[in-house]
């Protein structure tokens, strides 16, 4: 699996939740650098999804802020997908805590697609709202 490399075109048009993004970045890139040597005994890649999870949480919280604050239409769904990565987050440590095998691979399968389908479509849906809505805030200040 190849890394991820940030593209201009990854920005959804916020420094603060491109910044996020980008910290995503690093932590797959770490599991991606890690992966083949952990298996679902590994107290690191315990770890590694622990705190992957702590800090997704954290930029689920600030990126639905931010589209609440702009009156996002399209929020309860965004939601909905945040939630059914912390249930798949969850999923991942019950099956290292069981020491299931292929846990590692499985995991990176998930956070590539993850991340091809959630940053790069899912949160570019919002994109054009977030500048459109920045850019009126501006013009009526």
């Amino acid at each position: 699996m190849e890394k991820i490399i940030w593209q201009h075109n990854y920005s959804v048009g916020n420094e603060w939740i491109d910044y996020q993004h980008k910290q995503i970045i690093k932590m797959i890139n770490t599991l991606l650098d890690n992966y083949m040597h952990l298996d679902a005994s590994s107290d690191k890649l315990h770890e590694l999804l622990s705190s992957m999870t702590d800090y997704f949480q954290n930029h689920f919280d600030a990126e639905e802020k931010l589209l609440k604050d702009i009156a996002y239409p399209e929020l309860e769904k965004h939601k909905k997908l945040h939630l059914d990565y912390v249930d798949k987050a969850v999923d991942f440590n019950f099956d290292i805590m069981m020491r299931k095998d292929n846990v590692s691979h499985a995991m990176m399968q998930f956070l590539i697609h993850w991340w091809e389908s959630h940053i790069l479509i899912e949160d570019m849906k919002y994109k054009e709202f977030l500048l459109k809505n920045a850019k009126n805030k501006l013009t009526k200040s």
